[in-house]
């Protein structure tokens, strides 16, 4: 009997061992009351979390592939960006953000980081103009080599715009999207180190409405701008103050009146060939139906290559009986109305390009905010240099959310591309986990993770994720406060 009574106990204790094993690592609540984060990865051992208190200090905080808190360091304003410059780290924010007027102000000051500690080197007002008009800066260090800002003044006045009621409602909104869109100036930002000014500039103001400014790694510039039918680009060389070279391409592109072409053209500067951008498009055609567009741009033959492919009932259909599942146990996609095709990202890796759409649906509804936003299954392209399509695979994620986008987070690594996004099962969002192999299109794994400890309604924020080497650390994001205005956020460490 006492033999007996040992061995249950053995296979009892090792049961939940085992359970407990299963379990991914987790903090609860890690940071409370916040505005929102991003991260970025500093090296295989160390990610950069990027938070916002409140309207009047950040934070940056060091962690390691343990989700140990290496550092951190509080600092003042709101913060715009930070990211890895020549084995230091360089950040950028506004001095003041307020909703009732609108956003940040436009007075910029920048950091400079010891990534070893979270020690401040430096740190300096770099930039200031009238708070008239909304400025927009975006900050690019190159994959480390160099730290730029490119700051856009727009034509829509800083202030809290109030809509007018009913169907007049689009009117303000029309009003608003023209203003914003419309580019009153535009200035260059070049520092160093010590977060001095070593070349500075303001690019000449083309015809048309800007879309983008993008740097390679090399340092080089590139401005578009949508004129009409045709998209034209502008390259900048590294440390120079005049283009170099503009090419242009006509587009069957009509901006929606309510959005900006930023929001349907995206540019990706390859990391392989500094001559070239890639870009991709998406529009509606002549019969009205959905097409994307991906084009190459190469200034060092003239070169402009584009490739196009509808997206109808027809072709949705197919692309969803195409699909092949590797988990029972997740339902089959839902593709959504093509009319509704957005580009989610774009991105280069290696000798490949990839560009990724899904449908995008913004839902009225009486309560959370009067509306909700709904994705379907998201449709994964992979092009070659020249712009053929290697493979077409889908991801099976789908969710509704109240009043906001739930960003879908991504990483490449040694030949497999690493996802997680948000996938509603009932009243619960959870994470879905998928690995492709880049080589051959096809799904390595597909799960569900596991949410114990986790508020069924907490979603993946997926530009916090932190990819480290050999795991990577999930935030999930839970909305708090009488107008869900505040967050806190939980960790969970996963294995690849």
């Amino acid at each position: 009997m006492k033999k007996t009574l040992f061995i249950s106990f053995i296979l009892f204790a090792n049961f939940f061992l085992a359970s407990a094993q299963q379990e991914s690592p987790l903090i609860e609540d890690f940071v409370k009351n916040i505005k929102g984060s991003s991260a970025f990865v500093f090296n295989d051992h160390l990610n950069v979390l990027r938070v916002n208190i409140d309207n009047e200090n950040f934070e940056l905080l060091g962690l390691d592939d343990k989700m140990q808190v290496k550092w951190k360091t509080t600092l003042k304003g709101y913060i715009i960006d930070a990211d890895r410059f020549k084995g230091k780290i360089a950040a950028l924010a506004s001095t003041e953000f307020s909703g009732m007027k609108g956003g940040s102000n436009n007075t910029y000051k920048a950091y400079m980081l010891n990534p070893e500690n979270g020690k401040v080197l430096a740190e300096k007002i770099i930039y200031s103009a009238s708070d008239e008009y909304m400025f927009y800066p975006k900050m690019a260090t190159g994959e480390g080599a160099f730290f730029k800002i490119l700051i856009r003044q727009s034509g829509i006045k800083r202030k809290l715009h109030v809509g007018l009621p009913g169907p007049l409602a689009l009117i303000t909104l029309n009003s608003m999207a023209k203003d914003h869109t419309e580019t009153m100036g535009l200035e260059v930002l070049d520092l160093d180190e010590n977060l001095d000014s070593v070349n500075s500039f303001k690019p000449a103001i083309a015809n048309g409405n800007f879309n983008m400014g993008v740097w390679n790694n090399k340092g080089d510039m590139f401005l578009s701008w949508f004129n009409g039918p045709s998209i034209d680009l502008y390259k900048y060389p590294a440390n120079k103050k005049e283009p170099s070279a503009q090419l242009n391409v006509s587009v069957a592109f009509k901006p929606d009146k309510l959005a900006g072409p930023d929001e349907n053209i995206l540019f990706i500067p390859s990391k392989l060939n500094s001559n070239v951008v890639y870009y991709s498009v998406i529009y509606k055609n002549q019969d009205n139906d959905t097409e994307l567009g991906v084009g190459k741009f190469d200034f060092q033959n003239n070169g402009k290559d584009f490739v196009k492919e509808v997206y109808d009932k027809q072709t949705m259909k197919a692309i969803k009986k195409n699909y092949i599942s590797i988990n029972k146990k997740i339902d089959d996609p839902d593709m959504g109305n093509s009319g509704k095709l957005k580009i989610l990202y774009a991105d280069e890796y290696n000798d490949k390009l990839f560009v990724t759409l899904s449908t995008v649906n913004h839902i009225s509804s009486s309560i959370s905010g009067g509306w909700y936003v709904g994705q379907d299954a998201h449709i994964i392209n992979c092009y070659d240099q020249n712009l053929k399509r290697n493979f077409q695979q889908v991801l099976p994620s789908r969710y509704i959310y109240p009043a906001q986008l739930l960003e879908t987070g991504s990483h490449f690594q040694k030949q497999k591309l690493y996802i997680v996004a948000n996938n509603r099962s009932g009243n619960t969002i959870n994470g879905l986990y998928a690995v492709l192999d880049i080589n051959t299109g096809k799904w390595e794994k597909m799960e569900i993770l596991p949410k114990k400890h986790i508020d069924k309604t907490d979603y993946v924020e997926g530009l916090s994720i932190l990819w480290f080497n050999n795991n990577f650390v999930i935030p999930y994001f839970s909305l708090k406060g009488l107008m869900r205005s505040k967050l806190n956020i939980s960790l969970q460490q996963n294995t690849y």
